[in-house]
């Protein structure tokens, strides 16, 4: 399996556009590799969020789907899964964790 890619402690709009970038990235570049591996994204550092931590982690999905590659997550908090829940995805959320 890959190496899990971290988030960041905060996961707010501020920094939603960066980590947008960065999760496509890893699912290209897994796309591109030739083990077929899930991206494996780590989520236990993921302390004070809003929705646009849920909207990060929907565009990833999305975009794993649309490129033919697994996800998976890891460590989902209740409060995100809560929040998530909040917007009827944590179903989605919650069934790719790993």
């Amino acid at each position: 399996m890959a190496e899990p890619l971290a988030l960041p402690e905060q996961l707010r709009h501020e920094e939603a556009p960066t980590w947008i970038g960065r999760l496509e990235a890893a699912i290209a570049a897994q796309r591109r590799g030739p083990n077929g591996a899930p991206v494996l994204i780590d989520c236990s550092a993921l302390d004070r969020f809003d929705s646009s931590a849920v909207v990060v982690l929907l565009g990833a999905l999305r975009c794993a789907q649309t490129a033919g590659v697994p996800i998976t997550l890891k460590n989902l908090s209740e409060k995100l899964v809560k929040l998530a829940s909040l917007y009827g995805a944590d179903g989605l959320l919650l069934n790719v964790v790993a």
